[in-house]
């Protein structure tokens, strides 16, 4: 499947429906295929292929792009489990709240830092 991409500058009349966030980020404006749930963002056909490569992104759900705007609209279409991952602690969930701190962190900052 080929890339319908054009950078920024260019001047076509060319118009996606839904646009890759992450070519996007780097000034690219490529066609969007897939929508990941978590991560909040569509995904054009190569960050799509790679997407399921890192160890972190392995279990996240790709929907097609047309389906992302119902899924970021509606919480009940969002997972059940926690899945933003700890800044420290790589691999680390975070699903637990310090009361004391107030702030959300995994378990290993729970049993270093916290009480």
């Amino acid at each position: 499947m080929e890339n319908k991409e054009r950078s920024m500058d260019n001047s076509s009349e060319e118009t996606f429906d839904f646009i890759c966030t992450t070519c996007d980020s780097k000034g690219k404006i490529v066609e969007a295929v897939r929508y990941c749930i978590e991560c909040s963002g569509y995904c054009c056909q190569t960050c799509t292929d790679i997407h399921h490569t890192f160890p972190t992104l392995k279990g996240h759900n790709l929907l097609d792009a047309s389906q992302g705007n119902q899924a970021s609209n509606q919480p009940s279409s969002l997972p059940e489990f926690p899945t933003e991952r700890c800044n420290l602690h790589t691999g680390k969930v975070i699903d637990m709240y310090c009361e004391e701190h107030n702030e959300v962190c995994c378990c290993t900052c729970v049993a270093t830092n916290h009480n």
